[in-house]
């Protein structure tokens, strides 16, 4: 049969299993490794082995002709 704890007992645990005692310097040490990622991932060069060659082609000329406004006659 299983014991139920009463509301006050305490587990009995290792002091050096204990997490929360190390919290911070996990905290710095994930903020740290993840910085650390970030920045070799920014250095890193992502370029194509051979430049493309951009050919531009001229494009035709459009003149714009300017149109007066007409007015229209009432009837």
């Amino acid at each position: 049969m299983k014991e139920k704890l009463s509301p006050n007992h305490e587990i009995k645990r290792r002091p050096e299993s204990n997490l929360r005692n190390y919290y911070v310097v996990l905290l710095e040490t994930g903020l740290l490794l993840t910085l650390i990622i970030l920045i070799v991932l920014f250095r890193i060069e992502f370029t194509v082995s051979q430049p493309e060659m951009i050919t531009v082609v001229e494009q035709e000329e459009v003149e714009i002709e300017e149109i007066v406004q007409t007015e229209q006659r009432e009837m």
